[in-house]
Formats: structure tokens, sequence, C-alpha cells
């Protein structure tokens, strides 16, 4: 009964490989089809896209210092932090317009300039001397709403640099975590194939001595490819980890960067 189930099941599983198998290549095909689209060609150019393994390092290891300052190197942030030093830029020039400018040259001829002139004959003064004075007093309203606006906008800008920053500080967290529990799961996973190859090798030896079938050896090399599949699945986790991780930190960091 054992040796015709036996048949039955690897037939099973075999099918289940294919099917794997399957739905791996269609995610290669749209994954070429996204390139192509990316680079303005057609999906066919895709198809030539040929995957190099000896370009991919053997191991990937986390940086010891990932110091906050990477940060800076974010689109993002750097926007955000632009915008604001802009804003409080914009509150130094709504600041100066309360300052008076008057070009002294252009009282020339005139006698005397008290205060007094000034208050209560603004109009006629202002036509004397032309448009080389200004005198802010008299739109102090004006002016101190377009600084409290200024000031408003600067408020503004420096909170959404804030989010901006605490978004990035979560993103960057959140792929530290996920980095740290695909390493742990990726060394569990090594011990796991190294036991389905030792149960490989024992099953080979047993059956080169008769004192087991050949369906118990199918078996077990069945195992090590599964487990063979496991590793290479949490090993491109990890590869897409590291994406997420240089992208939180802003791309193109290295080891070597130095701040």
């Amino acid at each position: 009964m054992v040796e015709r189930s036996a048949p039955l099941t690897n037939g099973i599983e075999l099918n289940a490989a294919r099917e794997i198998e399957a739905a791996f290549r269609a995610k290669v095909d749209l994954q070429r089809h996204l390139l192509a689209a990316l680079a303005g060609k057609g999906p066919d150019w895709g198809q030539s896209i040929v995957v190099d393994s000896s370009l991919f390092p053997k191991r990937l290891s986390l940086p010891a210092d990932l110091p906050l300052g990477l940060l800076t190197h974010r689109p993002d942030i750097a926007a955000a932090r632009l915008h604001a030093e802009a804003a409080a830029e914009e509150i130094k020039v709504a600041e100066t317009a309360f300052y008076p400018d008057v070009n002294l040259i252009a009282f020339t001829g005139l006698h005397s300039v008290s205060m007094t002139d000034v208050l209560l004959q603004v109009a006629s003064l202002a036509y004397a001397v032309g448009p080389s004075i200004e005198f802010p007093i008299f739109e102090g309203g004006r002016l101190r709403a377009n600084l409290t606006f200024q000031e408003a906008t600067y408020d503004a800008a420096v909170e959404r640099y804030n989010a901006s920053l605490l978004h990035a500080v979560q993103e960057v967290a959140d792929a530290l975590t996920r980095w740290q529990e695909i390493e742990a799961r990726l060394t569990e996973q090594k011990q796991s194939l190294e036991a389905a190859l030792t149960n490989a090798h024992l099953a080979q030896a047993l059956n080169r001595t008769g004192l087991n079938n050949r369906s118990d050896l199918l078996e077990a090399r069945i195992q090590v490819l599964d487990q063979r599949y496991h590793l290479a699945s949490l090993e491109n986790e990890q590869f897409k980890t590291a994406v997420q991780l240089l992208k939180a930190l802003g791309g193109g960091y290295t080891e070597n960067d130095k701040l």
C-alpha cells in the first residue's frame, strides 16, 4: 500500500513545484515589463535582460553605524529643510519693511523737516521729495499682517520638516527591524537545510545497502529542495529589505560614507 501511494504523492508534489515555478516565471516577466517601461522601451526589450548571479554579494551585512545625519541625503528631507529656510528668510524680508527708506539727499533745498511736518503734511512732503521717501509708520497694520503671515508660513514649514524627519526615522527603524528578523530566520533556515542534507545523505547510504526503498530517498531529496527553496526566498527578502533600507536612508549609501 505504501509503495502504491508513494508515486501518487510524488506526482502531487511535482505538480505543486511546477505551479510554484510558473508563478515565479510570471513574476519575473512582470518585473521585466516594468523595467522596459521605465527605460521607455517595449515589453520585448525586457526579455533580453539577464541576471548575473555573480553580481550579488555572498552575504549582506548591516553597517555598524547609521548616524541620523544620513537622512539629510533624502530628497524629501532636503526639500522640507530648504522650504523652512526660505520661509525664515521671508520673515527677515518682512521685518526690514518696518525700517524707513529715506534718501536724505532728497531733502536738499528744504530748510527743515520736523516730525510735525511728516505727520501733518505727509502728502505734500512726499510730493516734494518724490519716491525717494517711504515711511512704514503710516502702513504698520499691513506690514504687521504680512509679518504674521510669514511667521505662520515658517511655523508650518518647520512642522512639515519635523513630520518628514519623524517619518524618515520610522522608515529606517522599520527596515532595520525587518532586517534583524530576516537575519534570525536565515540562521535558522541554514540549520534546517544542513539537517535536510544530513538526512538525504543518510537515506542515500541506507538505499545503497538496501535498508530502505527508493521512495524514502526521493522524499529526503524533496526535503532538501524544499529547504533550499525557503532559503532562497529568505535571501530574496533580505535583498528587498536592503533596498528598502537604502531608500529610507536616501539612497547611494555605502559603509565607507563619512559625514
